[in-house]
């Protein structure tokens, strides 16, 4: 995994909110979910969408002041998932998404029939990922909403799978975030990998539907 630093020195400082106002943000999302019998949320942190030190403020936070437990993830380095004390990934993004064209199929689009989407972590690279992520005794999650996303998830922590056993990889509980194109070949691969699949079932309700944008990206079922 490399060297280490000391955490602060890893860090990306937050700008784009107050101390106060990521307090306040924190205190009213789980006043919130507590009131509607929610006890734990997950937090997905990264690099890429806020930084190592507005996780470990909300986790401080989430320690000393009452209300539904938080459970962290940072999608960076190890390291610094290590010393978080999180789980590792939760939106490390394999793929994108059906709105935008970048969530990746197996077949083109319907309605850009040029591409198949973009995969931003290939096989080796989740494997490689779970190895690193085992060893250092973390539970891993993948952002992944399409078909060929999905594969290639799976494809990886099997390859992890043939260098440290299949029993080894499912007591990981390693995640799968959104899988939202999984198909029938994917499901006894999830179940032999115990993957625990996370869903938002509220996206279809909002996007789905005959003349929903599912229907218009993938073509109707």
């Amino acid at each position: 995994m490399g060297s280490e630093t000391c955490i602060r020195d890893r860090r990306t400082a937050d700008t784009t909110l107050t101390p106060s106002q990521r307090r306040h943000a924190w205190q009213t999302t789980r006043t919130h979910a507590a009131a509607l019998g929610i006890a734990a949320l997950h937090e997905m942190a990264g690099p890429d969408v806020s930084s190592a030190d507005d996780l470990a403020g909300l986790l401080a936070h989430a320690r000393t002041v009452t209300g539904p437990d938080i459970v962290g993830y940072w999608a960076g380095d190890l390291p610094t998932a290590v010393e978080l004390g999180t789980a590792w990934g939760g939106d490390a993004f394999v793929d994108g998404s059906l709105g935008s064209h970048t969530a990746a199929l197996h077949t083109p689009y319907t309605d850009r029939p040029h591409t198949h989407g973009t995969l931003h972590l290939d096989a080796d690279a989740i494997r490689d990922t779970v190895l690193d992520a085992t060893a250092a005794g973390l539970q891993t999650g993948f952002h992944a909403i399409g078909d060929a996303a999905i594969t290639t998830v799976l494809t990886g922590l099997e390859a992890a799978a043939t260098k440290i056993g299949l029993a080894r990889i499912a007591a990981g509980r390693h995640r799968l975030e959104h899988a939202e194109m999984t198909t029938t070949d994917h499901l006894p691969r999830l179940a032999a990998l115990g993957v625990i699949v996370s869903a938002q079932p509220a996206f279809d309700a909002r996007w789905g539907g005959e003349h929903g944008m599912y229907a218009t990206r993938l073509g109707p079922t």
